[in-house]
């Protein structure tokens, strides 16, 4: 797992010069994430004298390097990359996993060489955990649908889902949280547990408890006397038998996060409470409990980007005034039908702000700048998944709509793996996200109709208007989709480390593959073929289009518009 995973990383290998950096806390050069194969596997075997020599120079070389580098306004870029496997039975879906490998994109990887080296470590461990899984829930439903009587149809799948968010990411900590979802075919319910992640981003050092906590007796106290549902808000009483098992073993069995206020347990269903009562979380804020800690970690300031899960109550401090305001995003569902909406509600306070849009589902964050200001960006989804990014502003308590950029929602690319045939290779290739973590630099895709239906990436900053600016010209395309020449053509180069005409032309021969790699936008899509060149062809975006002045379905094989 840990070859493949860092295989794939080499494959999406993008420059970095093709992007520009963005400025103020939290910015860096955007790209797709790349790295070299980590050394270090745990059952690698003993390493001999000549690699530890080597890994002692690799060592000094990451400790250089951090200290040359100038941490002080650059918090590091992930994504997350999910993989998803199904096993299927007389064409039957009987078991599914999907999962998120976190990974640091190029520039945070050179930026924090440490902390990509334990990521890489605990990105390879997280993968190989999830298909271990996969491979008993798969044994299992096998067994189970044997067992069968009756219609297949009605089959149980067994199934295990991982879900990654990014908790709290800047110069201080990088925390991430897995969710993890599992079901076996016949059980009476699934169960969900959870993962914390905690790194020191400097040194890239995990985080321990002990880091955190001066008092670790103190810290077990301020748990019992903290628990909450998260499902209702209301205090949880404790199960000191089950309390005191999640303080075993120097507390492994406690799942936790920092977030930029405080540090949270969670607890699984029945992990600490009746199963009824679902989730159950404890939260120690710093400025409440400052006797709970050491001081090495605390409350985070500067901007932040704070997802809203839809329909939750947030307090957030929006004015700087001290005191919170409660802050959530709602959608108006159509009557005749639930999944349908026709608007949005913002809710500060007791008002509420009714945006009119047409969506199935939405997904919201709140993105707070340097300068004080706050936004609320709404991704809604709609038919063929076609996504429209609405931007609210909230000025003095009091909401607006800003704007909106239709066929536009979160930074997403899908990369295509092969097997050593050539051919596609659906459990090796991956969709891969990219959080938003910081409003002066953040991914988002939009489609496009060139050459064919594709999902085009680039990266922006909130604007002086809560709009987002884009940071580059360029968007970079990576779809899976593979294009044959049909006919001799002759196109410009493009240098990949630049993205510049390097005023050479190419000639494409009949029969020449090429796969999607950036556009503008508007009449110019790069391709890169498969010797590695990237050639630049002119659109005429009007159907029917034409690359060059040829007609685009004469020109190439392979052309796919969805709709």
């Amino acid at each position: 797992m840990k070859n493949r995973i860092a295989a794939v990383l080499m494959s999406i290998c993008v420059a970095a010069s093709m992007c520009a950096c963005g400025s103020g806390s939290g910015t860096a050069q955007p790209s797709q994430p790349a790295e070299e194969a980590q050394e270090g596997a745990s059952g690698a075997g003993e390493a001999t004298a000549e690699e530890a020599a080597a890994d002692d120079t690799a060592a000094e070389a990451d400790t250089l390097a951090q200290e040359d580098a100038d941490l002080s306004d650059v918090r590091p870029s992930v994504s997350l990359m999910r993989f998803n496997k199904y096993e299927d039975k007389d064409m039957t879906t009987i078991a599914s996993c999907s999962y998120d490998a976190p990974a640091l994109i190029e520039e945070a990887a050179i930026a924090y060489p440490q902390l990509n080296k334990t990521l890489t470590t605990d990105s390879d461990a997280i993968a190989a955990q999830y298909e271990k899984s996969f491979d008993e829930i798969e044994e299992a439903a096998e067994s189970a649908y044997d067992d069968l009587e009756g219609d297949a149809e009605d089959f149980p799948a067994g199934k295990i889902e991982g879900s990654m968010e990014v908790v709290r990411c800047d110069t201080s900590v990088l925390s991430l949280l897995d969710t993890t979802y599992i079901y076996y075919p016949g059980s009476a319910h699934g169960m969900t547990g959870f993962d914390g992640y905690n790194y020191d981003t400097a040194s890239g050092n995990p985080i321990e408890l002990s880091d955190v906590f001066a008092d670790m007796k103190a810290m077990e106290t301020a748990i019992a006397d903290n628990l909450v549902s998260t499902a209702t808000g209301e205090k949880v009483p404790v199960e000191d038998s089950m309390l005191e098992f999640a303080f075993e073993d120097a507390y492994e069995n406690l799942n936790w996060v920092i977030d930029r206020e405080s540090v949270r347990f969670l607890f699984g269903p029945s992990d600490v409470a009746p199963y009824a009562l679902g989730t159950v979380e404890a939260r120690l804020y710093f400025d409440e409990h400052p006797e709970l800690f050491t001081g090495k970690y605390g409350t985070a300031s500067g901007s932040y980007v704070q997802k809203l899960n839809p329909y939750e109550l947030y307090a957030v401090d929006l004015d700087g005034d001290g005191s919170k305001e409660t802050l959530s995003v709602n959608g108006i569902e159509e009557e005749t039908d639930s999944y349908y909406h026709t608007g949005l509600e913002v809710h500060v306070g007791e008002e509420a702000y009714t945006q009119e849009v047409e969506f199935y589902d939405f997904s919201a964050y709140l993105f707070h700048t340097e300068d004080g200001s706050n936004y609320v960006y709404a991704i809604t989804g709609s038919d063929n998944d076609y996504q429209t990014l609405t931007v609210f502003a909230i000025k003095d308590k009091v909401v607006s709509t800003v704007g909106q950029m239709e066929g536009t929602g979160a930074g997403v690319s899908f990369v295509t793996m092969v097997d050593d045939d050539g051919e596609f290779d659906a459990e090796k290739s991956f969709s891969e996200w990219f959080p938003f973590t910081d409003p002066a630099h953040f991914a988002l895709a939009t489609r496009m109709q060139l050459m064919s239906s594709c999902s085009a990436m680039r990266y922006y900053e909130v604007g002086s208007d809560g709009m987002p600016v884009p940071q580059t010209e360029q968007y970079q395309i990576r779809n899976g989709i593979e294009l044959t020449s049909l006919v001799e053509l002759k196109e410009e180069e493009v240098d990949e480390m630049t993205g510049a005409l390097t005023g050479k032309e190419v000639d494409l021969p009949v029969g020449s593959k090429c796969t999607f790699y950036g556009t503008n936008g508007s009449d110019t899509v790069d391709l890169r073929m498969e010797d590695g060149t990237i050639v630049r062809f002119h659109v005429d975006g009007n159907f029917p289009q034409t690359v060059n002045g040829v007609n685009l379905e004469e020109a190439f094989d392979g052309v796919v518009f969805a709709g």
